[in-house]
C-alpha cells in the first residue's frame, strides 16, 4: 500500500525489510520476513519518526545500521538508525555532510550509497563520489573524494575494500568507472580513478547509461537503462571483463 512512486529501495537485515519511496510520505516501511518459505510476509510497521521520503537505504550489517540517503531527514546527507532490534529501529543522527565540512554553499545531497566497515562511499551527484569515515557520529571524518565528470549515482565496493566501481547516470553515453582506494585517507591521491570502460549494445557510443552496480565475490554486476544487465569478470579487479 501507499503512494505509488517512481523510485522504492529494499534492503534486509535478518529476517526483516526494510521500504522507502522518494517523493512520497510514507516514511520507513518495515516487513517481517520470519514466516517465509512456507509461510506469509506481515507489515511490522509504517513510521515518519525519522524521515518522510528517501531515495534509497543501505544496510551495514556488522554495525546494525540502516543509512537512508536522498531523504528529508538529513537533506544534504544521511539518516542514520539502529536497527539491533530488527523490528524497532531507533535514531542515531542525521548527518549533513555540507555541516560536517563546514560549506553550506556546496551541494551534498546522497543520491546512493554503500557502507562497509562503518566508511560510507557516498555518490553525490554532481558534486562527485567522497568517502567518510562514520564509526564516531558526532565526528565524522573525510577520507578521500573525486569529483567526477558527470552525475555520480552509486557504487560497489569490492570484498577487500582496495577497489570501488562507481557509476554515472547523467547525460547519457557515461562510462563506468573503476576506482584505486588503497590511498584512502592521504592528503595526496587518496582517491584515484585508474580505469574505465563502456561497450554499448548500440552502434551509437552514447546510447549506453550505466545505472547500478553490485560486487559478489570475483562478479560485478551493473544494470543499465537500454542494455539491461551486465555481468563482469572482476578476477583482475582493475580492468573487469
Amino acid at each position: 500500500g501507499g503512494n505509488t512512486s517512481t523510485w522504492r529501495d529494499f534492503k534486509t537485515f535478518e529476517d526483516h525489510l526494510y521500504a522507502v519511496c522518494d517523493n512520497c510520505s510514507e516514511g520507513l516501511h518495515i516487513f517481517d520476513l520470519s514466516a517465509l518459505p512456507s509461510g506469509s510476509v506481515s507489515h511490522v510497521t509504517t513510521t515518519t519518526s525519522f524521515f518522510d521520503e528517501a531515495h534509497n537505504i543501505f544496510i551495514d550489517e556488522d554495525s546494525e545500521r540502516l543509512y537512508a540517503a536522498g531523504g528529508n531527514g538529513a537533506i544534504e546527507g544521511l539518516t542514520v538508525l539502529d536497527i539491533s532490534t530488527p523490528g524497532s529501529p531507533t535514531f542515531l543522527a542525521d548527518i549533513e555532510f555540507d555541516d560536517e565540512l563546514g560549506t553550506p554553499s556546496e551541494n551534498f545531497y546522497v543520491h546512493d550509497v554503500f557502507v562497509q566497515g562503518d566508511t560510507a562511499y557516498c555518490s553525490h551527484g554532481y558534486t562527485g563520489f567522497y568517502v567518510w569515515d562514520m564509526i564516531n557520529l558526532s565526528n565524522i571524518t573525510l577520507l578521500g573524494s573525486y569529483d567526477s565528470p558527470a552525475y555520480n549515482h552509486s557504487s560497489w565496493i569490492d570484498a577487500t575494500g582496495q577497489y570501488s566501481y562507481y557509476a554515472e547516470e547523467v547525460p547519457t553515453g557515461q562510462e563506468m568507472a573503476v576506482v584505486d582506494l588503497t590511498n584512502l585517507g592521504s592528503t595526496v591521491l587518496d582517491i584515484t580513478v585508474i580505469h574505465t570502460w563502456k561497450d554499448p549494445i548500440s552502434t551509437s557510443d552514447d546510447d549506453v547509461t550505466p545505472h547500478n552496480p553490485f560486487v559478489i565475490n570475483d562478479t560485478l554486476y551493473v544494470s543499465y537503462y537500454e542494455d539491461g544487465i551486465k555481468v563482469y569478470d572482476l578476477i583482475n579487479p582493475e580492468s573487469p571483463t
